[in-house]
């Protein structure tokens, strides 16, 4: 990465950095990239292991999600050092992290499964009556839901 394009990250790193916009583990990957990069996963795993910030096995599922978020980049094809294996190299962007914006309109299955037997269990725990009409408030924000999701 060009020196230019590394300076005008700076900016970027120190809004993060002060605003506290990345959780731990994706603000140890993201300021370990920042220092010593750019550089393979493998090889800032390796990086990150000896300043005692990985936390877990592999720092490549920050990874994905910082390029979601646009705060950093895959750049070209390299042989890594550590693995010996062609990869990708990553970088620090300029961007400041925003959160993906999520697709999915629909819920899943398995979504609509959890809020028909969360309904069940609440609507047994009340056991509202229906000859009145109530209907407590969060039976009604569940009941309110499905027919949305239904249309």
């Amino acid at each position: 990465m060009s020196t230019a394009v590394r300076d005008t990250s700076i900016a970027a790193y120190q809004t993060i950095q002060v605003n506290g916009m990345l959780c731990r583990m994706r603000w140890y990957a993201y300021d370990c990239l920042y220092r010593h990069g750019p550089m393979t996963s493998s090889e800032l795993d390796v990086q990150m292991k000896k300043e005692g910030t990985l936390e877990h096995r592999s720092s490549q599922p920050r990874l994905n999600e910082m390029r979601k978020m646009g705060c950093i980049t895959e750049l070209d094809k390299v042989v890594c050092s550590i693995t010996g294996t062609t990869v990708y190299q990553w970088d620090v962007t300029s961007k400041l992290p925003v959160k993906p914006v999520s697709t999915r309109k629909n819920p899943t299955k398995s979504e609509i499964l959890f809020a028909q037997q969360w309904l069940g269990a609440v609507t047994d725990y009340y056991c509202y009556d229906l000859k009145n009409g109530y209907v407590p408030d969060d039976v009604q924000t569940v009941l309110d839901w499905l027919a949305r999701k239904g249309q």
